[in-house]
């Protein structure tokens, strides 16, 4: 049988509800080609059905084509629907274990906070949660995560439950981060930034450029832009009364100042730069560190360590000069 043409269609059709096209009736659409040798080949040009082959000395079944060969296969309803519905099943136990991991995590961080608020009712570990947050910042999460796991409640020197941490190690690098922290604290660098940024907010809420309101409601972004606002209009036309005038040279120097000076007299007058004198209290920890060997009560880091001592003594022997102070700009 030759058949010759631009295009030749062979399709099985079995006429569907209001006579669509159905093919997979099995038993109704059927196309069956058989021989000693069948080929199947594609070509771009050729002079004859099947140049290069000789199908008397070839029997069986040969593919060829001079472009590319692709071959589809569509699975059976049932069979895709079974595919499918496994891998649902897989999801749907997949989403179970990572809802229990996280519910597990959750208890963790929940346990951990209620130790933390256990913590801060002693007075003797001088810390708060807002401190440990700020903390955080001076670590990465595994840093983060070795301090949590080694945190447990030791009785004190009082017999009172108080946190402290299973080893020497771990105590040390928390004193050392805690002692950075407070450090920053004393320096009359974050004394005077605090201290301006307080006169500035005061001074904006009583010259009305914003609310108290304001200061709950938006963000820092938001506030910027009204006392940047404000200050380019009184540099424009001029400053209606001292008060503003002042609040211009509070926020100019709090947005351009790059370094103060440390001095031991006060270095500036009120109207030529904003000056602090501020002695705050020195915020550091000496934690409890468990009993290990043959000792027999827990003991404060400082007398089981000689690190923990010296970072302790280092931080308590600082203090920065009497007065802090940067010039108006």
């Amino acid at each position: 049988l030759e058949q010759r043409a631009p295009q030749i269609h062979q399709i099985a059709e079995c006429p569907g509800i209001d006579g669509e096209e159905n093919v997979l009736l099995p038993e109704k659409s059927e196309i069956v080609q058989a021989g000693r040798s069948i080929l199947v080949k594609s070509l771009t040009k050729a002079n004859t059905i099947c140049p290069g082959f000789d199908l008397a000395t070839k029997p069986g079944i040969t593919i060829a084509s001079e472009g590319g060969i692709e071959v589809n296969a569509s699975l059976a309803y049932e069979t895709e629907k079974k595919a499918l519905d496994t891998a649902i099943a897989e999801l749907e136990t997949q989403k179970e274990q990572a809802q229990s991991q996280l519910d597990e995590i959750a208890d963790h961080i929940s346990n951990c906070f209620l130790s933390l608020n256990l913590a801060v009712k002693q007075p003797t570990l001088q810390v708060t949660i807002s401190d440990l947050l700020t903390r955080a910042a001076y670590m990465d999460l595994e840093d983060v995560q070795k301090v949590y796991s080694d945190i447990v409640v030791l009785k004190n020197e009082m017999g009172i439950d108080e946190l402290g941490f299973m080893h020497k190690e771990i105590a040390e690098f928390y004193c050392e981060k805690f002692c950075e922290i407070g450090h920053v604290l004393q320096l009359n660098e974050n004394k005077l930034t605090m201290q301006m940024l307080a006169e500035i907010v005061r001074s904006a809420i009583e010259l009305g450029i914003i609310t108290e309101m304001d200061c709950m409601n938006l963000d820092e972004e938001q506030l910027l832009c009204k006392f940047r606002v404000f200050c380019t209009k009184g540099e424009m036309f001029g400053y209606y009364d001292k008060y503003a005038e002042k609040f211009g040279k509070l926020f100019n120097t709090f947005t351009e100042m790059e370094s103060i000076l440390h001095t031991d007299k006060r270095p500036f007058e009120d109207d030529k730069g904003f000056c602090v004198s501020i002695d705050v209290k020195q915020r550091y920890i000496n934690p409890l560190v468990a009993a290990s060997g043959t000792e027999c009560k827990n003991r404060r880091l400082s007398d089981v360590s000689e690190k923990g001592a010296n970072i302790i003594r280092d931080f308590l022997d600082y203090e920065d000069t009497k007065w802090g102070g940067v010039a108006f700009r």
